[in-house]
């Protein structure tokens, strides 16, 4: 399986991770993306925290299972995501 001729490591992983993306959207959670650093491919994440809340995670790309670090810093407005790239994968 491919999405945007990027092979997807995982389909069980990506398909996972597309029904959690449609249960978000179906409630109405405030969502933000930013990009994968490996792959490029669009990526969504719960955007509602507290002004002033921060967290951190590291992350696998749902298509290319890439490894990342992603930190949010919420405030006014749509959250700041700062995403550093990691050279391991699952």
């Amino acid at each position: 399986m491919d999405i945007n001729g990027i092979k997807v490591a995982s389909v069980e992983r990506f398909n996972k991770y597309a029904e959690w993306l449609a249960r978000q959207m179906v409630a109405g959670v405030p969502l933000a993306s930013h990009a994968c650093p490996h792959c490029g491919s669009a990526l969504h994440v719960i955007a509602n925290g507290d002004k002033g809340d921060q967290w951190d995670s590291t992350c696998a790309c749902p298509v290319c299972a890439k490894m990342f670090h992603r930190s949010i810093i919420h405030g006014d407005g749509a959250p700041a995501i700062n995403i550093i790239k990691l050279d391991r994968g699952w």
